[in-house]
């Protein structure tokens, strides 16, 4: 080998994120993970993220580890499958309620028009997904029944304060004109 150069085989940051995730690699991937180079939710040859890769091999520490590093919880195969969807049908409960907790959308729809939920099998994630469903449901009929109320009175309010600067504008040009009406009585008599 004098003089000749030696060859190094290199590989993108992204593809180095797949293999490690299919292989489940944890000390690799939160290796690949500290790089800037890595596109943590760049999509494989079969549209898939590596977030969707550590929910189909149920590895709740890469989920863990690819969420808290930016992984994008509600992104979409090819099949608009989000990661929930996948836990959900894969019947993986701790990985959809890891899920949930970083903010997947229980209500996203494939291509099929399907929830996560509509594509559960385990009833343990069925029970979970529409718990977690009748909250937000419950949250959202209460904010908006809160916002209803508040508007209401924000209009009640509003109504009394024009009435109250009517009042004292009219009060006010009462004043000037009994003002000006002294001055052109007060110049009469002069």
């Amino acid at each position: 080998m004098n003089g000749e150069s030696k060859r190094r085989i290199s590989f993108s940051a992204d593809s180095v994120l797949s293999a490690v995730v299919q292989d489940g690699d944890i000390s690799e991937l939160i290796k690949i993970l500290c790089d800037n180079d890595v596109k943590v939710n760049q999509v494989n040859h079969v549209g898939l993220t590596a977030l969707h890769q550590s929910v189909l091999c149920n590895n709740l520490d890469a989920v863990k580890l690819l969420l808290c590093h930016g992984a994008d919880v509600n992104a979409q195969d090819v099949h608009g499958f989000s990661p929930l969807h996948t836990a959900a049908a894969c019947g993986f409960v701790q990985i959809t309620s890891l899920l949930l907790v970083f903010g997947a959308d229980l209500f996203a729809l494939t291509t099929q028009k399907e929830m996560a939920i509509d594509v559960a099998k385990e009833i343990s994630v069925i029970r979970l997904l529409s718990e977690e469903m009748r909250q937000k449901i419950h949250q959202e009929l209460f904010l908006a029944s809160v916002i209803r109320r508040k508007s209401f009175e924000m209009l009640i309010y509003i109504g009394q304060y024009t009435l109250r600067l009517m009042h004292e504008g009219y009060q006010l040009l009462v004043h000037m004109w009994k003002q000006r009406h002294k001055k052109n009585e007060i110049k009469k008599r002069e």
